[in-house]
């Protein structure tokens, strides 16, 4: 709710960044006044890092510095006579009143709560400091290694209190997965008599619970990519699909993009241990598909793919679910160096948190999985690289294809003359709209050549 709340009130975007990069006109969250429409220049780039600095402000516990900002622009702005922007600074001021009320707990207390969450390879400590009812410090602690118990950890929480004094009268609550979180407790308020107790969980620090909870399943599935440590993610793949540990494997992602069935083009984006392998990424124009058949195309890209693998062993990820996977069964029949193939359905939106995912098991069904966020994390980036990927062949084909086919039909417009115009004017609807005399300022371009170029493409 309170995200909901700042996405209105700074109309701050929240499409992925593929989306943002290829977007030519604003989404139905501009006309319902929920984003500012960045992607298409309806707010220039300043005033948009402005927005998002107010956003940040507001998380990292900034309310009066940005309350008092945007009461001074409220003033000036009505100073300016333009009342309708000071009304907005006014309800702006207004709703982040109403967050901040929310911030307090029925029946007001102090609190340390330390959380563990975990996600295949990776710890993290999450303590949120709660004081008079409202959350005055959120922090964490990274353990970024399979090899780390709970102890150290707990070890970790005691040096945490040996070296910050208590600031009043505290109440702390541990994680029960955190071993001797009790004892710890126990030692902290025999050193710091009345300024530490353990409280057990209740509905006074529910609220909390829940609040520390969902920000840890936000941060594990990114912390893995911030260390680049992609070897974990095959790791886990291959388990997953049962695959000898000893193989080195590749990942290879697909994605297929046409317009109306125009300009099918196909990619194909390259993981191993080291990372994302760029210098494999492939594009596939694909040659036998006249309409929007995705399967047929993925059909094609699949069966040239394969033929190019030799000897090494991959994984496919395929950007689509059941359908996309039985086309995929047919291609690998005669191929083991395709090891296992992972489809890929998006969900409500591209995100990779609401998709679900389909493999080929060993007896040759298709079963739906469910993937630990990290993996999902790893899997969507692969996704939106082949996405965009895929997209912008696809354009560029089609833009080839547009100009081919209305300069072609013209004399003397050959293939000189053609990369000119395209150089000069940028696109087919440019040249379309240039007069005679913009036409004559490309070199080799007379005035009958521009007459006929005119009065060709008018027809078209």
């Amino acid at each position: 709710e309170m995200v909901e709340l700042l996405q209105k009130l700074f109309l701050i975007r929240d499409c992925s960044n593929s989306a943002f990069k290829f977007r030519t006109r604003p989404c139905m969250q501009y006309q319902i006044k929920k984003c500012s429409a960045p992607c298409v220049g309806k707010v220039n780039q300043q005033e948009y890092a402005q927005q998002v600095g107010h956003v940040k402000d507001f998380l990292m516990g900034r309310s009066k510095a940005l309350m008092l900002e945007l009461n001074d622009r409220m003033q000036k702005a009505s100073d300016a006579l333009e009342f309708e922007k000071a009304a907005q600074f006014r309800d702006a001021l207004g709703q982040i009143r109403l967050l901040l009320e929310r911030q307090v707990v029925e029946g007001e207390g102090s609190w340390d709560i330390w959380l563990l969450g975990q996600d295949f390879q990776q710890y993290i400590v999450l303590l949120i400091k709660v004081r008079d009812g409202k959350v005055m410090e959120v922090r964490h602690e990274d353990f970024g290694n399979e090899q780390v118990n709970t102890e150290e950890i707990s070890s970790w929480i005691y040096h945490y209190y040996k070296i910050n004094q208590p600031d009043g009268a505290i109440g702390v609550w541990i994680d029960q997965e955190i071993l001797m979180g009790s004892e710890i407790i126990d030692v902290i308020s025999k050193q710091w008599p009345g300024n530490y107790w353990q409280v057990s969980q209740s509905d006074k620090i529910n609220e909390w619970l829940a609040m520390g909870r969902r920000q840890i399943s936000n941060m594990l599935p990114f912390k893995a990519l911030a260390r680049q440590d992609w070897g974990f993610a095959i790791d886990y793949l291959k388990k997953l699909l049962k695959i000898d540990d000893s193989l080195s494997v590749h990942v290879e992602c697909f994605d297929v993009s046409h317009f109306g069935g125009q300009g099918t083009s196909a990619s194909c984006v390259v993981m191993d241990d080291s990372g994302l392998r760029k210098d494999l990424y492939r594009n596939f124009h694909i040659l036998k598909v006249d309409n929007a058949d995705d399967y047929a195309a993925t059909m094609e890209v699949l069966q040239r793919r394969v033929l190019k693998i030799d000897n090494q062993s991959v994984i496919w990820l395929i950007d689509g679910g059941k359908g996309q996977i039985r086309v995929a069964k047919e291609v690998i029949a005669s191929y083991p160096c395709v090891k296992g193939v992972i489809g890929i359905a998006k969900g409500p939106t591209r995100r990779f948190e609401h998709e679900r995912y389909f493999i080929l098991n060993l007896e040759n069904q298709i079963v739906e999985i469910n993937l630990p966020m990290t993996i999902r994390q790893v899997i969507g980036l692969l996704r939106d690289q082949a996405h965009d990927r895929a997209l912008q062949s696809s354009q560029m084909r089609q833009k080839r294809k547009l100009l081919k086919g209305t300069l072609d039909d013209i004399k003397g417009v050959g293939p000189v003359i053609k990369k000119r115009l395209k150089a000069h004017f940028g696109s087919v609807n440019n040249i379309r709209q240039a007069t005679v005399r913009e036409l004559m300022q490309v070199p080799g371009v007379g005035e009958e050549l521009a007459h006929q170029i005119a009065n060709h493409l008018s027809d078209c």
